[in-house]
């Protein structure tokens, strides 16, 4: 081979690597450590909760989004807890995003203790059956790998226009298989109805490593604990639990602001165009955070994020982080921002602490994060200011001529504005009834002893009722005959 043969060769191999640079790949996060956990957690609650590490799930997540191709390649690899108390043969997972005609998660292949296993989809593609051999006791662990990919090139219509993967970033809830609940002998997998949120789980730990373009700015759920750049690729490596949910965004133009509340570290995203609004929202969240913590509970999280993202909801919670939609940033005092704000802060006690299925129950958590606004109105700005509030929910019920539909019934069972009339109204009139009846400290006190006993796991109605009828006595019982079917 002369010179010019030579000289031509290694020049199409550096082309070729060029070219090939924006697919480099990273090498895998070592998740080993599950001290890292240590990082999400405030110390104050660090020892309580790190002793229930073994009985929960582990998700380990590996997700690698193309924004180009508007799709996302992924490895679940999960340590799945039998907490059910009866005999697995199969475990469900549940495909969120697969919620309407429209199904872009794909699942393609499925091991157990890495020997490859068949696996079964539901008919709507929205639950996944993994079969498992042999009987999976109580108080055991089995270990899973789903492979499995997003495909974003049709945007996703499910959950409020939310989903996106486009050339100003990403917004990807629901992204990995969630393990199903057993609740009474039965796996849930609910038809995902319209109209509102879509999660039922317990707690778990998540371990996730994200790989993208490094032109975005990538938010989530977890706290970070290893980044890296190179080649125009950025991998980042986060840890969250014990949390019901993990959710991840990014944007290209993102500007973080910081503020404090005692000692979490509140983080509010948005464009450069929305900082004042931005900074108003840490503000808010901030004042909110330190008023539940005082009625509820301390927040546990070293931090708290708060995304302005474009959606048709007003907002949407996950645990320690919530996302605004961004045409409220247009106008910060109007009448619907700060009270989306104080709403969504709430959901970080009523969901993400204390949980409920959210198509089953879902006045249980919208019910309370209700509630939750109005005492944060009263405290703050007194009781006039509370009574319009209340006169908000009054309105909202007002919208269905005040139909006394039952509060306890499931998303699907509500029409048109009957969902937002009864859930968002009606539930916390009920609430405000209740706490009229106990008094406000008892009332408190309730909502303290719901929050401490469950914890990271689930409640429904019948257990709401059992709990609040043994602190209020039979005297609670008519309301149950007026807001329950």
């Amino acid at each position: 081979m002369n010179k010019r043969a030579v000289f031509l060769f290694f020049l199409l191999i550096l082309l070729f690597s060029c070219k090939e640079s924006s697919h480099f790949q990273f090498e895998r996060t070592d998740f080993s450590d599950t001290s890292l956990f240590t990082r999400f957690i405030l110390p104050l609650h660090s020892r309580e909760l790190l002793k229930n590490l073994p009985y929960n799930n582990l998700y380990r997540l590996y997700i690698d989004i193309d924004r180009q191709s508007k799709t996302v390649n992924a490895e679940a690899q999960i340590m799945y807890y039998n907490s059910s108390g009866i005999d697995l043969q199969a475990i469900q997972f549940r495909m969120l995003m697969n919620s309407k005609d429209h199904t872009p998660m794909i699942i393609h292949s499925v091991q157990i203790d890495e020997i490859p296993v068949g696996f079964s989809l539901s008919e709507d593609n929205t639950t996944l059956v993994i079969a498992l051999g042999k009987e999976l006791l109580p108080g055991k662990i089995v270990n899973l790998t789903i492979h499995y990919s997003l495909d974003f090139t049709t945007r996703p219509s499910y959950y409020f226009d939310f989903a996106r993967i486009d050339e100003n970033g990403f917004s990807i809830p629901h992204f990995f298989p969630i393990a199903a609940r057993v609740v009474k002998g039965e796996w849930e997998n609910d038809f995902l109805a319209d109209g509102g949120d879509l999660l039922s789980a317990d707690s778990s730990w998540f371990m996730v490593e994200i790989v993208t373009d490094d032109k975005v700015v990538i938010v989530t759920s977890g706290k970070e604990v290893s980044s890296e750049i190179r080649r125009g690729r950025q991998k980042k490596a986060y840890v969250a639990g014990p949390v019901r949910d993990f959710f991840i965004c990014g944007a290209t133009s993102y500007i973080p602001q910081v503020t404090l509340s005692g000692e979490t570290k509140i983080i509010s995203y948005s464009l450069n165009k929305d900082i004042a609004s931005s900074r108003k929202a840490a503000s808010i969240t901030a004042s909110a955070l330190s008023l539940f913590s005082s009625k509820f509970g301390m927040y546990p999280y070293e931090d708290l994020k708060i995304t302005a993202l474009p959606m048709s909801a007003l907002g949407i919670e996950f645990p320690s982080v919530f996302s605004i939609k961004e045409d409220l940033y247009k106008d910060p005092d109007g009448y619907l921002f700060e009270p989306t704000i104080v709403h969504e802060t709430a959901h970080q006690w009523f969901y993400s602490l204390l949980g409920n299925n959210q198509l089953r129950d879902p006045w249980i958590d919208e019910g309370l994060a209700q509630y939750s606004v109005w005492l944060y109105y009263r405290e703050r700005y007194g009781a006039s200011t509370a009574l319009r509030l209340f006169n908000s929910f009054t309105d909202r019920w007002d919208r269905i001529e005040r139909q006394k539909l039952p509060i306890n019934k499931n998303v699907g069972f509500y029409q048109g504005k009957e969902y937002g009339a009864i859930i968002y109204g009606r539930a916390p009139i009920f609430l405000l009834d209740v706490k009229n009846i106990m008094g406000e400290e008892l009332f408190h006190r309730f909502i303290r002893h719901l929050i401490t006993q469950y914890s990271h796991k689930q409640i429904d109605t019948e257990i709401f009722r059992t709990e609040l009828i043994h602190f209020a006595g039979a005297s609670i019982d008519p309301l149950f005959g007026e807001y329950f079917d």
